[in-house]
């Protein structure tokens, strides 16, 4: 009662610091991929396949807390946080076109590998996000299978893409 009563009374400063959040997040994004990369090179000493996989599961990871966040419904704040903490960051340091902040975090052993690898794990987490919404929600196919068997047939084309866009990511590793 008092948490609500709390929230009534300074939701828009929460609106407005969330927002700020967001925004903050989104400018320091390049030094997060910069400390991240710097990380993974010193973990994996540059290699290239190394690299392509954690720059995969860099891009990968906001789509996974998101489905986590769906799937698992308001039980998952920690999930729901991390969400909200790691896509700003992610956005920011896209790799298409020319993203300065990202060429300067990249340069040095394994840096174009990450990129790869992060544009596969973009690709494999945004090809399941659009395309399983449109198959579960389907009325037709909902009519003839039950929600369960829905979510069960679509196990193995989700993993199938994320295999393959792990496999792509390793072995277009320049």
């Amino acid at each position: 009662m008092i948490l609500d009563l709390l929230w009534k009374q300074y939701r828009w400063w929460s609106v407005a610091l969330i927002v700020t959040l967001l925004i903050g997040l989104f400018l320091v994004g390049g030094y997060t991929v910069e400390a991240l990369v710097i990380a993974a090179r010193w973990a994996t000493g540059g290699h290239l396949g190394a690299m392509a996989v954690i720059g995969w599961l860099f891009w990968f990871a906001p789509f996974g807390l998101l489905w986590a966040v769906l799937l698992r419904g308001p039980d998952s704040v920690v999930c729901l946080g991390l969400l909200i903490l790691l896509t700003p960051a992610t956005l920011a340091c896209f790799p298409g076109g020319y993203n300065e902040t990202l060429a300067e975090a990249i340069t040095g052993p394994g840096g174009a590998a990450f990129v790869a690898g992060a544009r596969n794990g973009a690709l494999g987490g945004l090809i399941p996000t659009v395309v399983v919404p449109f198959v579960v929600f389907n009325e037709s196919l909902r009519a003839r299978f039950d929600d369960r068997t829905l979510r069960l047939m679509m196990v193995a084309p989700v993993a199938t893409v994320l295999i393959a866009t792990m496999i792509a990511a390793v072995v277009l590793a320049p």
